[in-house]
């Protein structure tokens, strides 16, 4: 998909504004997960890292969003695999958590 948007064409609007713009952009449809990390990164020519310092800028963090899904996991698997040392992600953890609740 390609989204174009007009800017006026002023002395206001350096070019550091309209990359800022398209951050903005970018990291909103991150934070409403209709882009990946990697999708953000390629369209703003971006490393993982530089995208990781731009987070908090934009009032996002990724420490936020995997305590969350480690909070869920451990909520619906109860307390016994509250301190349970594994080598899953995250995800395979919610996944195991959703299959035996709902089995």
């Amino acid at each position: 998909m390609q989204v174009s948007i007009e800017l006026p064409d002023t002395p206001l609007l350096s070019r550091h504004q309209v990359t800022y713009y398209q951050q903005v952009l970018f990291f909103s449809l991150y934070y409403l997960k209709q882009l990946s990390e990697k999708e953000v990164c390629d369209n703003l020519n971006l490393t993982r890292r530089e995208f990781a310092e731009l987070l908090p800028k934009f009032g996002l963090s990724a420490i936020d969003e995997q305590d969350n899904n480690l909070a869920q996991a451990q909520q619906l698997l109860g307390t016994e695999y509250r301190y349970l040392k594994t080598t899953k992600t995250d995800q395979e953890l919610l996944e195991e958590a959703l299959t035996e609740r709902y089995l």
